[in-house]
């Protein structure tokens, strides 16, 4: 066990692992997540996305948070800094990756073994390993 000093708060406290959660109590880190679910910030980036430029002082602007917080959600893999924001139109990724799902469809199709034929009901009735060995004569 090590002591370590929290880099939000500055309070000690105690890990196994030498770091915590990223240098974080587990207070820091549970506050953070709260942050997270009841923010929506996932919403505000998904509306309306980073443009290519991250700015964590008018995410927090918009969304009425410390800066600090915007920064620490990232950092803590929490968010992408590189959404983007949805658009009807499917990308050249998405088509690509529909390509990709069709062709691995059709060859999984090949490999496969045909079905087995349709169990015949009544004429043979199926047994347990055990019903079969000790079963009575």
């Amino acid at each position: 066990m090590a002591l370590v000093k929290c880099r939000l708060c500055g309070k000690l406290f105690a890990t196994e692992n030498g770091a915590g959660f990223r240098g974080m109590c587990r207070e820091c880190t549970l506050r953070l997540e709260e942050l997270y679910d009841r923010s929506g910030i996932h919403n505000y980036l998904r509306r309306y996305g980073t443009e290519g430029k991250f700015d964590p002082d008018k995410i927090a602007h918009d969304l009425e948070m410390n800066p600090r917080d915007v920064r620490l959600l990232f950092d803590m893999g929490y968010l992408d800094r590189d959404i983007q924001v949805y658009s009807r139109e499917p990308s050249p990724h998405d088509e690509l990756a529909d390509e990709f799902k069709r062709i691995l469809d059709r060859e999984r199709k090949k490999t496969l073994p045909p079905p087995p034929p349709p169990r015949q009901t009544g004429t043979s009735r199926s047994t347990s390993y055990g019903g079969r060995v000790y079963r009575r004569k």
